[in-house]
């Protein structure tokens, strides 16, 4: 009677594992006719079985069960994804622990831990591995916004001359070109006697400037934006001394100086060597 029991617990057990196991890995672990088997390390065992049979032939795995064990029970282990457990601890003497990267956990309750010990204990011991890693379909990041279009250059002054009855002198200088002067973030004297703009007046066309080398010259003036830049044409001047002993009122520095390039303003009667 208790055997017929046992063999419709067993018909249960496994018919309910055949269902766990299916798609899985699985195989018959232990030799008879002294069975011990055990599971490794990248496998989960499902259940234990001391005899073959129907029930037993039922469950896929990749080997049979092979011969009934005298001694002992033989371990259906199975590959499980993220998972894998084992008893550890060999009977009689058992003395189980779990290995590095393994932590005990609770059994299953379809799982057996094969023969009993005499001494010691065996453990269940679990390993979790990383899943696999999920590859996202490669993803670009959309393309900066293009910068907004350039404004194009200003228009190039025209008709600009040295200013009439104004005579360049004493480092200053007065251009007027036709009025008004185009729209510009900034006006240029371009020229090879290191002009630079003091000061415009856009509505009346007229620069006022300063010079550092006297002499004959070419000289151009210039409208410039984030754009570009257009210029006039070119006009002759003759740059007269830059040091006099009473030049025109500058703009800039007060009564009796003038200004000096990288100096700041200096008095009248003082030379100009501006800083290179």
């Amino acid at each position: 009677m208790e055997r017929a029991s046992g063999l419709v617990l067993l018909l249960l057990l496994a018919c309910a594992t055949a269902t766990q196991v299916q798609a899985q890995a699985c195989r018959w672990d232990g030799t008879a006719i002294l069975c011990d088997g055990t599971c490794g390390a990248d496998e989960s065992e499902k259940m234990r079985s001391r005899v073959g049979g129907p029930a037993i032939d039922r469950i896929e795995s990749v080997n049979r069960f092979g011969n009934d064990c005298l001694t002992g029970t033989k371990a259906l282990c199975c590959k499980t994804p993220g998972r894998s457990c084992r008893w550890d601890g060999t009977a009689p003497f058992c003395d189980g622990g779990c290995r590095a990267g393994e932590s005990v956990a609770e059994p299953p309750a379809d799982s057996s831990s094969g023969m009993p010990c005499a001494t010691g204990s065996k453990v269940y011991c679990c390993r979790v591995t990383s899943a696999p890693p999920i590859h996202q379909p490669f993803e670009t990041a959309p393309p900066p916004p293009p910068p907004p279009p350039l404004p194009p250059p200003p228009d190039a002054p025209t008709g600009c001359r040295i200013a009439p009855a104004s005579t360049p002198r004493c480092g200053a200088l007065s251009i007027e070109c036709d009025r008004p002067l185009p729209m510009a973030n900034q006006i240029l004297i371009g020229s090879d006697s290191g002009t630079r703009v003091l000061r415009t007046v856009p509505e009346l066309g007229l620069i006022q400037g300063e010079y550092i080398n006297e002499g004959n010259a070419m000289l151009t003036v210039c409208a410039k934006n984030e754009g570009g830049m257009r210029c006039s044409e070119r006009f002759a001047a003759t740059l007269g001394p830059t040091l006099c002993v009473n030049p025109p009122v500058h703009p800039v520095c007060p009564s009796g100086s003038r200004p000096c390039p990288g100096k700041g303003c200096i008095p009248n009667n003082r030379r100009c060597d501006p800083i290179q």
